[in-house]
């Protein structure tokens, strides 16, 4: 659904491309909610239940038992743009740049149809990075420095001093 500051307008209408440059007013949005996809779950009947059909197939089902199904306002939601003759990511605008949830939405969609709950939630995962304490790391850099370009010499160095005397008493070389 959208936000609530939403406007109807009826079909057909004008749009002018200078409202672009307009800056839009506050009270003119105040339609609230509009809804732009709806899920069904349920039992439902078929459109062809009382047709003739042109074959048979053991495939037809009068009734649909357990069922689910999206049904999504606008058309344009999967629809990619093109940008030098190749499709451009769903998820971002060509012209702006700013990413929307359009690709989110209907893979997500597609999972739950399919009932893959768990590649849906492995999707939807976030991953918390911690931020490095810039002050802390100032202050203990020599420190950090010698950890990771002298200890690891110091190491290789150790293990080559043993490695050698371990040889030389057992080889006498």
């Amino acid at each position: 659904m959208s936000s609530v500051l939403t406007q109807k307008l009826g079909t057909p209408n004008f749009i002018e491309l200078q409202s672009i440059a307009d800056q839009p007013i506050e009270a003119d949005f105040q339609d609230g909610n509009q809804l732009f996809a709806v899920l069904l779950e349920g039992d439902f009947k078929s459109a062809y239940k009382n047709r003739m059909l042109p074959f048979q197939t053991p495939l037809y089902k009068a009734n649909a038992n357990q069922n689910k199904m999206i049904i999504i306002s606008d058309g344009d939601i999967g629809k990619n743009q093109i940008l030098k003759k190749e499709p451009y990511d769903l998820a971002r605008d060509k012209w702006t740049g700013e990413t929307f949830g359009n690709k989110d939405f209907l893979l997500n969609a597609v999972d739950y149809l399919l009932d893959d709950v768990g590649l849906m939630e492995l999707r939807n995962k976030s991953l918390q990075i911690n931020i490095l304490n810039k002050q802390k790391a100032f202050k203990e850099r020599r420190f950090w420095k010698f950890l990771n370009v002298v200890f690891p010499i110091l190491l290789i160095l150790l293990f080559g001093g043993v490695f050698h005397f371990v040889r030389k008493r057992k080889y006498g070389i």
